[in-house]
């Protein structure tokens, strides 16, 4: 990518969504939505760990970057609830 990008300037390439005026309308939709589907998640599940592991054994490290991720995936059983 030989661009020639000032990090601190004005170049909108580097801004996702957008910002200010021209912010992306959608952003908030997104957002929204990601909220929905967690909720769900949460009230429609009953969640475990899978058989022998312990809570202690949980791993709860995080990588640090753009966005933060944890080191070691979550492992997690769910039970359907409502039915």
């Amino acid at each position: 990518m030989n661009n020639n990008i000032n990090l601190r300037g004005h170049d909108f390439q580097l801004i996702p969504f957008g910002s200010g005026r021209r912010g992306c309308p959608g952003m908030q939709l997104g957002l929204t939505t990601i909220q929905l589907v967690l909720a769900q998640l949460g009230h429609c599940f009953n969640w475990e760990l899978p058989t022998g592991m312990q809570p202690q054994d949980l791993d709860m490290a995080e990588n640090f970057g753009l966005s933060m991720s944890k080191a070691k995936h979550l492992l997690a059983k769910p039970t359907y609830r409502l039915m």
